[in-house]
């Protein structure tokens, strides 16, 4: 969770810039953000149940997959359709991939460990924005907001690493 919200800091961080390098505005900035949302809401409710059934890593992947191929086409982005679209797909990994690990959660704790474990997973969240924003703004003054953007992706081959290495036969919770 912590890089999927490292990465998404990096984003929030340098899209603004890049997209009105591009002439857009803010407009434009809102409605892609208002494309990522509106998949990200749609998308979790199917994928909390394929989850369910399943199992955890089977969506995590598919999540994972999707937002590394949006993330790696966002400096591609040449207008504002295309731009929609991607930032659709890079929802739709959101929502593909949010209700697989907050499960697990629940998957690998007892009763009483899951307020303290819910705790420590939103801390994560939260701090991999509050990281992940300038520490790729920092890397994108280093060697340019397009190239800062063609290293986004790095963080979520990690974590897909991680998913794969580590919840590979995972099914159901034990619990």
């Amino acid at each position: 969770i912590f890089a999927q919200y490292f990465t998404f800091g990096g984003v929030v961080t340098l899209l603004p810039v890049h997209l009105g390098r591009l002439g857009m505005g803010a407009f434009e900035v809102g409605m892609s953000l208002a494309a990522f949302s509106t998949m990200f809401v749609i998308t979790q409710f199917p994928s909390g149940a394929i989850s369910d059934r399943a199992g955890r890593l089977p969506a995590m992947v598919a999540g994972l997959l999707c937002i590394i191929g949006s993330l790696a086409a966002l400096p591609l982005v040449s207008g504002f359709w295309l731009l929609v679209a991607i930032m659709g797909l890079y929802g739709t990994g959101y929502g593909l991939l949010f209700p697989s690990v907050s499960a697990l959660i629940a998957d690998h704790t007892s009763i009483g460990e899951r307020g303290l474990a819910t705790g420590i997973f939103h801390a994560l969240l939260t701090a991999g924005v509050a990281i992940g924003a300038p520490a790729v703004g920092w890397v994108a003054g280093l060697v340019g907001v397009e190239r800062g953007l063609l290293l986004v992706p790095l963080p979520m081959l990690f974590a897909l690493a991680i998913a794969v290495t580590f919840l590979r036969g995972v099914k159901k919770a034990t619990v």
